[in-house]
């Protein structure tokens, strides 16, 4: 399985964050990466509270990865970001 990026999102400002998406969107086309899941938590079944939202995007490799979160189009992206939302994003592979 390909690495995945999780961003976990607590959204502070819907507007910006309409923005930000948007802009994602576009900084990930040159890295071939797919947005395999958006979607909001409904329910909590256990554990801590959850992100109110979660994205998933799949990248054919970390360095892709890593070229693409380093990218200027990207970090340019980081204030906005910060306005919008609290965002934890993480590099997962596959353990197998």
């Amino acid at each position: 399985m390909p690495p995945l990026v999780v961003g976990l999102v607590n959204i502070k400002n819907q507007n910006f964050w309409r923005v930000y998406v948007e802009d994602v969107r576009l900084s990930l086309e040159p890295y071939d990466a797919e947005v395999k899941f958006r979607g909001k938590n409904s329910s909590g079944l256990a554990g801590k509270k959850a992100a109110q939202q979660i994205v998933i995007i799949e990248f054919e490799s970390i360095d892709k990865i890593k070229a693409w979160y380093s990218s200027m189009a990207y970090q340019a992206l980081i204030p906005l970001r910060d306005k919008a939302a609290d965002v934890t994003i993480t590099i997962y592979e596959d353990a197998m």
